[in-house]
């Protein structure tokens, strides 16, 4: 659009547009006139009362690149009617650049209308108004000066490339919100740098696009931008070598990337007496590992007298996005063999195979595979008493986790080279099921050992994110880096592996704000009911509190259906045998997000396992799961049966039992009450017991 110029009229009449590529809530001051122009589909300046000053609110807020243009294409209409009418001088200003409030900038304006009035007031001759495109130093004043923005002076400029993908976009969005710093959104397609502009809707600091390929950067391309930190978010990492990292070093840069691939990110190390010589900081791997996971480990190992196995992993959420790099490092290793250390020795694994589950908390069973790190080679350095490192991920629906499981047999056994060509392919194909599965994923890291006492102890700590957030993990730790290279707080030089260079809560601080919650061994009750769980009775709080098992002894009562059909349901369920005063035991213990129940009525063993997901607590009875929400009193809790699973098959409500289990407390011991009817045949059992949960008597 360019700067134009209009002739002024005889009066002072000025239009400022603010348009906006975004969306700012203003509330305007008192007796401030504002016209706020949004989603008009016609525009008449005539309708609007030209006997003041007015600031017209242009605001483009939809993803639609037709709307947009349509948008656009109005705001030109108003131009040029405006241009037409010659109702004075015309300000347009592109607010998602200003790295100022936009109250403070209608001051500013006010301000200069006001001297421009007044110097007009002394000069008879007719001035010429302007219409400036651009940010507030770029608002061409009367006197042919800029407006020099005070924040401009000493500001630490940040270059994100790959600042507009999966990653880039929430590290951009992090640092957007911090008002000392200058951002340069880069990429190899400038209209997808600007596009993203338009969502930083929050942006406390300037923020410009340019156009970067990775693939073909010379240190001329970064030479004249003064940068205090480069941060490299555009993979797969596998197909780059350390260019930019080398350029970084040579214009005294610091340089960060997000690699998980194993021999970039552990070849850092290369470059560490140029790093150390340039005064810089280069960091490789600031992502989910070896960043976090390190993190996690060094934040446990002090509970430890020797670690001896970490069993890690991750699993994103089906509808979580996710970009044809993070595709393409992910077929990479697929049906490849690679090492990993096992009972203290290295051993050959092959990528996406080991098929197993896995229970977290909240989001349930998820499936895992071997994925290849760079933790599988720099832990061994790092806890040497480490004698397994076991590393996982995985995707929520079974369809694909199992149907990529299958894939990798071809490529072990070399009937296809390299599944990678085919990133963009298998990326559109998950994308036919986006809106199955949610948007919740997860990560876990149970690492097992001896504590100070000799005795064999696990920890197990999970993070979940869910309402999409998931992306956050792993753009976190380039943010905490950004953060403390800033303040000071990061004064390392040479070039390195991200570990150790922040802690686990310097992590979760920056991400408290999002929907991801950590969890280590809180119990499943607890860890469901939150604060519920405190309004329970204390024998009840007792029994469901307890660290990695534990075993409850007490009595109870037992009476089965007389039905042919309960019965033989019964036995088929293993459920326990009639009787009066059965000595019952009750074993609990922990599996990740899950915990096994099994029951001892006498001789008559009875089991099942629990598991949270997505605000349902499940059981599982041999062939049966049942599907429950819980209600809690001061008195007692209650489970009420919401359905019924038969080989993971729904029932009918015609089919669907009766069922009443209720927790409560009588002097001091636990006391549980189950009774379960099936349609039409009547009692299937009822049993009502006790056990002792004091320090004194349990086992």
């Amino acid at each position: 659009m360019g700067v134009r110029n209009l002739e002024r009229p005889d009066h002072d009449e000025v239009l400022v547009v603010i348009y906006e590529k975004g969306i700012w809530y203003k509330k305007a001051r008192p007796n401030e006139r504002f016209i706020y122009w949004d989603e008009m589909e016609a525009i008449d300046v005539t309708e609007f009362d030209i006997n003041m000053n007015r600031i017209i609110h242009f605001s483009i807020k939809t993803y639609d690149i037709e709307e947009r243009w349509k948008k656009l294409s109005l705001l030109q209409r108003l131009i040029l009617s405006w241009e037409k009418h010659k109702y004075g001088t015309f300000i347009i200003i592109h607010l998602i650049e200003l790295a100022i409030d936009p109250e403070d900038f209608v001051i500013i304006v006010e301000k200069q209308l006001q001297k421009s009035r007044l110097q007009q007031k002394d000069d008879a001759r007719p001035q010429r108004g302007n219409i400036a495109v651009g940010s507030v130093k770029n608002l061409i004043r009367e006197d042919g000066d800029l407006w020099e923005h005070p924040k401009d002076k000493d500001m630490k400029r940040i270059l994100i490339i790959g600042g507009y993908g999966v990653f880039g976009q929430r590290i951009s969005e992090r640092l957007a919100r911090m008002p000392d710093i200058e951002l340069i959104i880069a990429g190899r397609r400038l209209g997808g740098a600007e596009a993203f502009l338009t969502t930083l809707q929050n942006a406390k600091c300037k923020i410009t696009a340019k156009e970067l390929d990775i693939h073909n950067l010379r240190q001329d391309d970064l030479s004249d931008m003064g940068l205090f930190a480069v941060i490299n978010a555009c993979g797969p990492y596998h197909e780059q070598d350390y260019t930019l990292a080398e350029i970084c070093i040579a214009l005294g840069v610091h340089y960060i990337d997000l690699s998980d691939n194993r021999a970039y990110v552990t070849g850092i190390r290369t470059l560490q007496d140029k790093a150390a010589q340039a005064n810089v900081l280069v960091v490789s791997g600031a992502s989910t590992v070896p960043a976090l996971s390190s993190a996690v480990i060094d934040y446990f190992q002090n509970d430890f007298a020797s670690m001896h196995s970490v069993d890690y992993g991750v699993t994103p959420g089906n509808q979580t996005d996710r970009g044809v790099g993070t595709v393409a490092a992910i077929l990479r290793y697929v049906g490849k063999p690679f090492q990993t250390m096992l009972s203290g020795n290295y051993k050959t694994v092959y990528g996406w195979q080991d098929l197993h589950r896995t229970h977290y908390p909240v989001i349930g069973k998820r499936w895992m595979s071997n994925c290849d790190i760079p933790d599988l080679d720099l832990f061994r350095d790092r806890y040497p008493t480490l004698k397994t490192i076991r590393f996982y991920a995985g995707l929520q629906l079974s369809l694909l986790h199992v149907g990529l499981w299958f894939l990798s047999w071809p490529s072990r056994w070399g009937c296809v080279k390299n599944l990678d060509q085919y990133a963009a392919l298998m990326r559109k194909i998950s994308l036919w099921f986006y809106n199955f599965g949610s948007d919740a994923g997860g990560m876990h890291v149970i690492i097992s050992g001896k504590d100070k006492a000799g005795k064999a102890m696990t920890k197990a700590w999970y993070v979940i994110a869910k309402g999409g957030d998931g992306p956050y993990i792993p753009a976190t730790p380039s943010v905490v880096l950004i953060k403390k290279l800033l303040d000071g707080s990061l004064n390392q030089f040479g070039a390195v592996p991200c570990e150790g260079l922040f802690t686990l809560d310097e992590f979760m601080n920056e991400i408290a704000d999002l929907h991801i919650q950590q969890y280590t061994n809180e119990p499943l009750y607890q860890r469901y009911l939150q604060e519920r769980y405190a309004v329970l009775p204390a024998a009840v709080q007792t029994l469901h509190d307890y660290d990695e098992e534990i075993t409850y002894s007490g009595a109870c009562d037992v009476i089965r259906g007389y039905s042919p059909f309960c019965r033989f349901v019964a036995t088929i369920l293993s459920l326990p045998p009639d009787g009066q005063n059965h000595p019952l035991k009750v074993h609990f213990k922990k599996d990740g997000g899950a915990e096994h129940w099994t029951r001892y009525f006498g001789d008559q063993k009875f089991y099942s396992k629990q598991w949270d997901q997505d605000g349902i607590l499940y059981e599982r009875i041999n062939i049966t799961t049942l599907a429950f929400k819980i209600d809690v009193t001061d008195r007692d809790l209650n489970l009420i049966l919401k359905q019924v699973y038969v080989l993971g098959l729904p029932v009918g409500w015609l089919f669907k039992p009766k069922v009443i289990a209720r927790e409560s407390e009588r002097d001091g011991d636990f006391i549980v009450n189950v009774e379960v009817h099936l349609p039409v045949f009547g009692l299937l059992v009822k049993y009502d017991g006790w056990l002792s949960v004091d320090d004194v008597r349990k086992s």
